[in-house]
């Protein structure tokens, strides 16, 4: 009976170490900052971090400030992919978390250096894992005052004008309409006329008058 034995080929170790950054933005001095992450591997035979983990995977991140995840060794030719996103198990008042996740594949192979690339949730390549939370009331925006709006002044003239009429010694004002009023001065106007030509002597008056004192 024939015995087939497959060889185990074992490659140098060779490590990998994750930097997530956590940027907290408040202006608050009194809040909490301190925020929980997991490190979640597709496969549960992936190497995992010797530091800066707990057994579940877990981790925290204080304030504004870079953590390193590692180093992972791999020992084993292959991909080997993971997830890595914030936990929110109940969100707070006031807080605001960032939600995204990054996706980091590891590929492993015989003599070469580890690549690592990390994708964001719209399957971009980045360059650096930056989780960005803040905490704070949002600002109510700002409402422009309405503008004063100065009314149109009319380009129709008043159809009534104040005037004043004396009688009997006594000065009263009255509102008529411009018709009548142009009315009125027309009136005045033919009346003057007509005194100044009783006024004015006739020149053949004066003529007569001569001849009755010569006769």
């Amino acid at each position: 009976m024939a015995i087939s034995i497959t060889p185990s080929v074992a490659y140098a170790s060779e490590a990998v170490q994750l930097e997530v950054t956590q940027e907290f933005v408040t202006s608050a001095q009194t809040a909490d900052n301190t925020f929980r992450y997991v490190l979640e591997p597709f496969e549960p035979t992936h190497p995992m971090p010797e530091t800066g983990i707990s057994a579940n995977n877990r981790f925290t991140i204080s304030g504004s400030r870079s953590v390193t995840l590692g180093p992972i060794d791999f020992t084993k030719a292959g991909v080997f992919q993971y997830r890595l996103f914030q936990i929110v198990s109940a969100e707070e008042t006031g807080y605001a978390y960032d939600r995204q996740v990054f996706t980091i594949q590891v590929y492993a192979e015989p003599g070469k250096k580890p690549q690592l690339v990390i994708l964001d949730e719209d399957n971009l390549k980045v360059s650096e894992m930056v989780f960005v939370n803040s905490y704070g009331d949002t600002p109510s925006p700002t409402v422009s005052p309405t503008p004063t709006i100065s009314p149109t002044p009319s380009a129709t003239p008043s159809a009534t004008q104040t005037h004043k009429v004396v009688t009997g010694g006594t000065v009263i004002e009255q509102s008529l309409p411009v018709p009548a009023l142009a009315a009125i001065a027309l009136l005045l106007t033919a009346g003057s006329v007509l005194l100044v030509l009783r006024l004015s002597p006739k020149k053949g008056s004066h003529r007569r008058d001569r001849r009755n004192i010569n006769a």
